[in-house]
């Protein structure tokens, strides 16, 4: 037992340099009593009042010592330190709490009470120090401690030289943890003081985020009439879930703890499907892209029994992706697709198959007047010629324009194309005839109607071979000849017959022999050039080209000699004129286009390698030939050139 003469030391210790401390533990040496009893019995009574009072701690329990970490590593991290590893301070708990193992304290080797082990031999010969021996196997000193104050503790031991005082003082709107002691010769005192502020008490405060710099996850504790904030992946996922909706004043109590419940399935759906888009969400974006409306039936485009559209086939196959539950809940499942790329647009107009979305489907009007030309002058057709537009409109509702489309639309039908109007079925088809009727409206001059006619009809035909929307071509020509008349040079009217003069957006490579062929990249190149050479000399050209595509198209051989023929005649046309004019060349584009020029043809979904493999030939155009995209773009070099 330490005498009250060891205390007086440690308090002195303790308070020599801080008065204040010396206050508020308000104990000096008057205050320390002096029994009148002997030593031994002080120890033994002031031990036995303490284990009254403090049952010793069962260490065979391991919830008990976990218990014990928990509360050490919240003190250490409220204190700034560094939280301990379970298994250190298992062992420095264990060792500082243990129980003999046996029956009475402090007996183990030897004979005591009842001839029982006392401890291990000892031997000395000091009489002081074997006392101290003996005291020391007979009161347990190790882990004893006696309160002096409610915040104010002092521990004996192990040692009977060893003395501890520690506590918490309140002082200055916080708390001062002290903590002194002695074992022998060599003392030690230390403190640290913690205030707990307004805000909770965090140094570190949170991020926007809700998280704390430094910390692995806080969740901010909940004050009365708050609501709790949500960990940083719970609020990102209810942000982007959501986004309308306030976390702490938009909902309930119910909604959040089902939120918190339904969590684990909702990130899972998430992760699925991040970077999809659900069925409605495609059906927005297909609207607007193919400029029809396609709802969400057309996209699933089921009927009868099991059965899917064709439109319904593309999208399956180039789109959709699965179907998964709902991320806000609830029963069933929603379908998610690849959200549709410029080039997955294109495949779906390629397939043709929206309905009248699309040129393949005949307004009523037109489905009439070529039902009526082909019943009317189908022998005509068949003997290479075509009737004239006035007796055309004799006895008819029949206009110059309506006329001349449904004759080219028959035309076609003669061809072989499929309309999706069932009416049309029942004309037969004769590729001779169409030969013939082509090849009369091609050489008919600019402002025929039934070279205009075709013409209309040619330019919805590239839109659909490209892939793009009905009118693109016919808006670009458009927007082309306004750029002409904005830098004031004249447009070729020939209208105005010989008093026509100025100039026209030509298609270098032909509009009716493009929209014919199986390359209709090409038609997309265009030049600026004289209006009465354009119409009238050079359309003999475009038509000699048209046919030498098609004889290539129809039988590769040909490509030598068709080849031949159409170069010689563009040379002698160039020097005539001074115009540059295109060329027929091997299916290898890639010799006549470099990979600069062919990078920037693919942006604009312009791919002449695949086109001019798919023909059997490549059209070379001009050097200075540009797209009529880049000539509409007025900010593209090229265009000012």
């Amino acid at each position: 037992m330490t005498s009250p003469f060891k205390l007086t030391q440690i308090y002195q210790a303790l308070t020599a340099k801080n008065p204040l401390l010396k206050r508020k533990l308000k104990l000096g040496t008057d205050d320390i009593p002096i029994p009148p009893k002997r030593e031994d019995v002080k120890a033994i009574e002031a031990i036995n009042r303490f284990n009254k009072a403090n049952p010793r701690v069962d260490t065979t329990n391991e919830g008990v010592i976990q218990g014990a970490y928990d509360t050490a590593t919240m003190q250490a991290r409220d204190g700034g330190y560094p939280a301990p590893s379970y298994e250190t301070f298992k062992s420095r708990y264990l060792k500082r709490n243990m129980k003999a193992d046996g029956g009475r304290i402090g007996y183990k080797d030897g004979l005591g009470p009842n001839d029982q082990p006392m401890g291990p031999v000892y031997t000395t010969n000091k009489i002081e120090d074997a006392a101290r021996e003996v005291v020391k196997r007979l009161i347990k000193l190790d882990g004893v401690d006696i309160p002096l104050n409610e915040k104010i503790t002092m521990s004996l031991g192990p040692n009977l030289d060893q003395t501890e005082i520690k506590g918490v003082i309140d002082i200055l709107g916080g708390e001062l943890n002290i903590g002194g002691g002695i074992k022998g010769d060599e003392k030690g005192f230390g403190f640290n003081f913690r205030k707990q502020f307004q805000d909770g008490g965090m140094l570190v405060q949170p991020s926007a985020d809700g998280s704390r710099p430094g910390y692995k996850e806080d969740i901010p504790k909940n004050r009365k009439g708050q609501v709790m904030e949500l960990p940083s992946e719970m609020k990102k996922l209810w942000k982007i879930t959501n986004p309308e909706k306030d976390w702490a004043t938009g909902t309930t109590a119910t909604e959040r703890g089902n939120f918190k419940k339904d969590f684990p399935r909702k990130k899972k759906i998430f992760e699925q499907t991040k970077g999809l888009v659900s069925l409605d969400e495609l059906s927005s974006i297909l609207t607007e892209e193919l400029g029809e409306e396609i709802g969400s039936k057309k996209i699933t485009g089921r009927y009868g029994v099991d059965k899917k559209t064709k439109l319904a086939e593309v999208i399956d196959n180039a789109l959709f992706k699965g179907s998964f539950g709902s991320i806000q809940g609830g029963s069933g499942t929603i379908r998610y697709y690849k959200k549709p790329s410029k080039n997955d647009i294109k495949k779906i107009l390629k397939a043709d198959v929206i309905g009248d979305v699309r040129i393949n489907s005949l307004k009523s009007n037109t489905i009439k007047n070529v039902l009526y030309l082909n019943k009317k002058f189908g022998d005509v057709y068949k003997a290479g010629e075509i009737p004239d537009i006035e007796t055309i409109l004799k006895g008819t509702k029949m206009t110059h324009g309506s006329a001349g489309t449904a004759t080219a639309r028959l035309a076609q039908i003669y061809n072989g194309h499929k309309f999706r109007n069932e009416e049309l079925n029942s004309i037969r088809i004769n590729k001779n005839t169409a030969s013939k009727m082509f090849q009369i409206i091609e050489n008919t001059p600019f402002g025929n109607p039934y070279r205009n006619g075709l013409y209309q009809i040619s330019l919805d035909m590239i839109d659909q071979k490209l892939g793009n929307k009905k009118g693109t071509f016919q808006g670009l020509k458009k927007q082309a000849t306004k750029i002409l008349k904005e830098n004031k040079i004249p447009i070729y009217d020939n209208k105005k017959g010989t008093k026509a003069f100025g100039f026209n957006i030509n298609e270098i490579a032909g509009v009716t022999g493009s929209a014919k062929s199986k390359a209709a990249e090409f038609s997309q190149f265009i030049d600026v050039m004289e209006g009465n050479l354009n119409q009238k000399t050079l359309t003999n050209f475009q038509g000699q080209l048209s046919i030498a595509r098609q004889n290539i198209e129809n039988n590769p051989d040909m490509l030598s000699s068709e080849s031949k023929r159409i170069n010689k005649l563009a040379r002698n046309l160039e020097g005539q004129y001074d115009v540059q004019l295109p060329r027929l060349r091997d299916p290898d584009a890639t010799k006549y286009f470099s990979p600069t020029r062919i990078k920037e043809l693919n942006a604009q979904g312009i791919d002449i390698v695949k086109a001019a493999e798919r023909a059997g030939y490549t059209v070379e155009m001009p050097k200075k030939a540009i797209t009529i995209k880049e000539f509409v773009d007025q900010s593209n070099p090229k265009a000012k050139k």
